[in-house]
């Protein structure tokens, strides 16, 4: 996917981009803001050496859109099933009274918890790489 914005900062390695949204854009989701708002800022890499007031185009590569959504909503999506199936048996096993669906519920969320926790130290840690962010690719006339 290909936006053209314009640079409002540059630091180091990086530029902030405003990015006024095409309908595409709109439609896309990735990056969680709400649909009706029609200017984005974008934390782009600089790899074609913008400067500040640069009319730019950035790039985000769409099977790396991808392979985020799927980080950020699956693997924590399945980690809130598998705790609650935990939850559910655990509570079968261990209890002789009826099952108890808050336990599972209470399982499922640990999980989800703890999905998203390994996921923010693995972001901060740079094990995701540069792959997922966007990239300046060429400054416009």
């Amino acid at each position: 996917m290909i936006e053209e914005g314009i640079v409002k900062e540059v630091r180091q390695d990086r530029a902030f981009v405003e990015i006024i949204r095409s309908s595409a854009c709109k439609k896309c989701g990735a990056c969680q803001i709400d649909p009706e708002e029609k200017v984005v800022i974008a934390h782009a890499i600089n790899a074609a050496g913008a400067k500040a007031g640069d009319r730019v185009e950035v790039e985000l590569n769409f099977d790396a859109v991808m392979r985020a959504s799927l980080i950020v909503y699956i693997i924590p999506l399945i980690m809130f099933f598998i705790g609650s199936i935990i939850g559910f048996y655990w509570v079968r096993i261990s209890a002789a009274g009826p099952q108890n669906p808050v336990i599972a519920l209470a399982c499922g969320v640990v999980c989800i918890a703890v999905a998203y926790g390994v996921i923010k130290t693995m972001d901060r840690k740079g094990k995701f790489g540069k792959k997922y962010n966007m990239k300046v690719i060429r400054v416009l006339k």
